[in-house]
């Protein structure tokens, strides 16, 4: 109509808009991450191997970002979110299935401005939703370089707990997991060996260890006897079960019992069912105000 919207005063033109890729709100979110000197210092407390991973991982800039296969993983990395949420995977994924980002978007300014992509527990991922971002990386930065040319780092154990198949056999398992993809052989190998938790028990990483490589002896049908020391004998349901909660939290029912001790100890269970009745049961036993 010729004239200039900025004479009605309907936005106010002082606020940034987000034109280029370097200025888009979720590239700000991560570089405006605070870094406390508390974490800062927990970069002395890493052993060789996982100082190795550091210098080539700071090598390659400054955007990080730090995702894990299960939402629980994700709580052991600061500011991390699952795989799932941070590349839009679909749950219901299949092998024609692909990344819902779409060119021009926030996210997709971030996957072509990020450095390294840290991925925890990528063992317990199927294949297909790793070669789904590797599908969706090579087309954000038109290269054909594995996952575009990103620098990816994997963590996990193939000893552990592979995807969940329903009604799957062993073999089904193996073959849904990263370690039978396509992509498995582009990847470099390192081995942590040490355990960084539990290095002050080298017994019980010694009885770890002989456990996941199979050495362990067992009774039958590959079942094996855990020894004493870490086992509580069973008598019953709530006898066996107030043992173990006396045992992980000795202190409970003690007026002077801290709250450091709660963060510290935990008891874990399969079923969510059972979560909620030692829930209860914890609860019951803190001491009251009158």
């Amino acid at each position: 109509m010729g004239k200039n919207i900025a004479d009605h005063k309907f936005v106010d033109f002082n606020l940034r808009a987000y034109e280029d890729n370097d200025r888009c709100k979720e590239i700000e979110d991560e570089l405006n991450i605070l870094v406390t000197e508390d974490e800062l210092l927990t970069i002395s407390t890493l052993n060789a191997d996982k100082r190795a991973i550091l210098a080539a991982v700071r090598s390659r800039g400054l955007v990080v970002l730090p995702t894990a296969t299960s939402r629980v993983a994700s709580f052991n990395l600061p500011y991390a979110r699952t795989t799932q949420s941070r590349f839009r995977i679909p749950i219901n994924i299949d092998k024609n299935t692909c990344c819902n980002v779409s060119k021009q978007s926030g996210l997709d300014k971030l996957l072509r401005v990020a450095n390294v992509i840290i991925w925890d527990e990528a063992t317990m991922a199927k294949k297909i939703t790793v070669e789904a971002l590797d599908l969706l990386l090579k087309d954000i930065n038109d290269c054909d370089l594995p996952f575009g040319g990103k620098v990816i780092v994997f963590g996990g154990d193939f000893r552990q707990v592979l995807p969940v198949v329903l009604n799957a056999t062993k073999e089904e398992h193996i073959d849904t997991s990263l370690v039978t993809s396509h992509l498995r052989k582009k990847q470099k190998k390192i081995h942590l060996t040490e355990n960084m938790r539990a290095k002050d028990d080298p017994s019980f990483c010694e009885y770890l260890l002989r456990v996941v490589n199979g050495e362990e002896k067992t009774i039958s049908d590959d079942i094996i006897q855990l020894p004493p020391l870490i086992t509580i004998p069973y008598l019953d349901d709530t006898s066996s079960l107030n043992a173990l909660i006396e045992y992980v939290f000795p202190k409970i029912c003690d007026s002077n019992f801290s709250s450091d001790e709660v963060v510290t100890r935990t008891i874990l269970t399969p079923k969510n069912d059972d979560v909620d009745y030692i829930n209860d049961l914890l609860i019951n036993k803190f001491i009251r105000e009158s």
